[in-house]
Order: structure tokens, then C-alpha cells, then sequence
């Protein structure tokens, strides 16, 4: 199916893999560990599409984390695809820096690797292998400005105090993008609710824009606008972490002119279910 391409990979990353960029506050206690275990169902047109399937362990110093998207139902008989990512990183002075993201893709027996690294510096190295087009290559290699991340290390930059605000360039190893926030309103999920999440929650656009690679190419050539989705974050109190964070338990749109809904159907927050109704209060 057309619709399973790359932006509905990079959907399963910059969502379902928690890199709703707006994720993580990061005052970290200096003797606790966290660790998040999350499963998003997605549904397009009514039928189950794809699993998504996110972990990271972070402590003081450093973190880790890793997540896959594979397709099901249906979908699968016309698209079998998984696709496995990680990425590792340190925290200093309570930001993440990454130092090295990957991804693995198969479908239809066929596997692919790509890997980036970062300089100590900061600045991202253009993935290996390289694209085979060159004129895509360099448009990428322009658009690894200082500051790109990878989508996983994308959860914990942005600040929980201002939600649903600002905005993140992410690499994912063959794309550049950004992801921009804005807060709608704020809302209460309840039993008529998708998924294991009940209680208070931030309702925000999330708006993705190809920069570089083959996401934009498709954009230029069919002349497509950014693409937009709504996303819920709920608030997580977290003793370790100093204060508020947000975790996207619900997102809504369209992909390909078809509707779309994903949601939390498993959310653990270092072993404590998140499906209480008010804000959890992490020990």
C-alpha cells in the first residue's frame, strides 16, 4: 500500500517512538534511573496497521533507548515491513547529546543499515551508506545544521514548562526534518478514550516539514504542504526528574488522505502503569 511509505515511518518515529520532541524536563536526581516501556497501536481507515514499540533507560549521565515499527493486520499482506532503531547518548549539564543513532529495515527479505554518528562537537555525520543520489546527499549533508538530533534523543531536549512549544530539526539517518508544536487545548481522557492512558492530558498540532532527503524530494515534486497531526501528551509528576514531563500517549490525523488514529496500549513509566486518572507521582 502506497500510504505505508516513509512519512508513515517517520511517523512512528517522531510519535510512536516518543520523539513528540516535547517530552522530558531533564532535573535528574542524582541516584535515580527511569525507564519507559510504551506499545502504540495504529489504525488506518479503520484497521489495524502497525505496532510501535518504544523502551529507553536514562540515568544522570547517559541514556539509551530503542523502538520498532512493524506492520500488521491486513496491511501486512501488501507491505510486510519492520523497522528496528537505537540510539545511545550522554546527558550533560541536564541536556541530551547523542552520539550515535541506527536503524535496520526489512521487508520482503531484504534488510538495510544505516548509521549516525556524532562529533564531539555536536555536529552530525552524514549516515553510512550514503544515498545514492548525490544531489540528495548534498541537499542532506546542507541541512545538518548544529543542534540536529535523532528522533529518540528528541524526547528528552524540549522542556516540559512551556508544552507544545518550539520547534526541533531531527535527523533519522535518510530524512531531515523539523517538527513544530503548538498547544491546543487541554483535555481529560476518559473510558470512551483509545488506549490505557485515563486523566489530564495536552492536546497539540504537531506539523512535520521535509527538509532534505527522500520525504522533501516528494514534497517538491508533488508539491505537498507540511504535513500535520494531532497529539496528546500527558503530564507525568517524576520525583527523579525534578519536575513535570510529558509522554504522547494518542495521536489523530490523516496519512495519504486516509484517516488514521494511534494510541498507548501499554504505557509503563519505570514499572508503575500509566493509566491513572490524574498525574502519576513517580517514587
Amino acid at each position: 500500500m502506497s500510504w505505508m511509505n516513509a512519512r508513515t515511518r517517520g511517523f512512528g518515529l517522531a510519535l510512536g517512538l516518543a520523539a513528540g520532541v516535547l517530552a522530558f524536563p531533564m532535573a535528574l536526581a542524582a541516584s535515580a534511573d527511569e525507564s519507559l516501556d510504551f506499545t502504540y497501536d495504529v489504525v488506518v481507515s479503520g484497521l489495524q496497521a502497525a505496532q510501535i514499540k518504544f523502551d529507553m533507560d536514562l540515568t544522570p549521565t547517559g541514556y539509551r533507548s530503542k523502538a520498532s515499527v512493524e506492520t500488521q493486520g491486513i496491511v501486512s499482506f501488501f507491505s510486510d515491513s519492520q523497522t528496528y532503531v537505537g540510539t545511545s547518548g550522554e546527558i550533560v549539564n541536564g541536556k541530551a547529546l547523542p552520539a550515535s543513532f541506527s536503524t535496520r529495515t526489512e521487508k520482503s527479505g531484504k534488510q538495510k543499515d544505516f548509521k549516525v554518528r556524532w562529533t564531539e562537537s555536536g555536529q552530525p555525520e552524514p549516515h553510512e551508506p550514503p544515498v545514492k543520489n548525490p544531489e540528495t546527499q548534498a541537499e542532506i549533508i546542507d541541512a545538518l545544521t548544529a543542534g540536529v538530533i535523532d528522533p529518540l534523543t528528541a524526547v528528552l531536549r524540549v522542556r516540559g514548562e512551556a508544552p507544545c512549544e518550539g520547534k526541533q530539526r531531527i535527523y533519522s539517518g535518510r530524512d531531515v526534518f523539523d517538527l513544530t508544536f503548538k498547544l491546543e487545548r487541554e483535555v481529560t481522557f476518559n473510558d470512551k478514550s483509545d488506549g490505557v492512558y485515563r486523566g489530564p492530558a495536552y492536546q497539540c498540532q504537531m506539523i512535520y516539514r521535509p527538509i532534505a532527503g527522500r520525504d522533501a524530494n516528494k514534497a517538491r515534486k508533488n508539491k505537498t504542504e507540511p504535513w500535520a497531526v494531532t497529539v496528546w501528551f500527558a503530564p507525568v509528576d517524576s520525583q527523579s526528574l525534578g519536575g513535570q514531563m510529558l509522554l504522547p500517549v494518542a495521536a489523530a490525523g490523516k496519512l495519504d488522505g486516509r484517516k488514521f488514529r494511534a494510541f498507548a496500549s501499554r504505557a509503563s513509566v519505570s514499572g508503575q502503569a500509566l493509566n491513572q486518572l490524574s498525574s502519576v507521582s513517580i517514587n
